[in-house]
């Protein structure tokens, strides 16, 4: 597919992370995961632009932004981080590299399949 996509994964779902790579035809790639006392990751960007990647995306699924994460995720060297909004991001910590996808549609897909009884699975097909 494309030689310069590079997909990794922080371990919490390498699964999912492998199956999305079969879909666009790539190896998951390796990196360095450190892990912190609060059972946080961080993955060193800089790591990755050395070694010629030239975009980076994270992808996060409940984005709890405490502590100083809002101050490093802006200055950092990070394209573009996309979240769900399964946990209120509060105005003073969006920001412009921050795109917030809305779960609304989907769960009220779920919430009225499981009232019907028809399959939620199928939503994901």
């Amino acid at each position: 597919m494309n030689d310069n996509l590079k997909v990794f994964s922080s371990g919490a779902n390498n699964p999912l992370a492998r199956e999305i790579c079969n879909h666009l035809g790539i190896s998951l790639s390796q990196i360095e995961i450190s892990r912190f006392s609060n059972d946080n990751l961080f993955v060193q960007v800089q790591t990755l632009k050395k070694a010629g990647v030239r975009k980076v995306y994270v992808g996060a699924t409940h984005p709890v932004l405490c502590g100083n994460a809002v101050t490093s995720l802006k200055t950092s060297t990070i394209t573009e981080i996309v979240v769900t909004n399964t946990v209120h991001i509060p105005k003073d910590k969006q920001f412009s590299k921050l795109k917030v996808l809305s779960m609304g549609s989907l769960f009220s897909k779920a919430i009225l399949r499981i009232h019907t009884g028809e399959s939620v699975s199928a939503l994901f097909k």
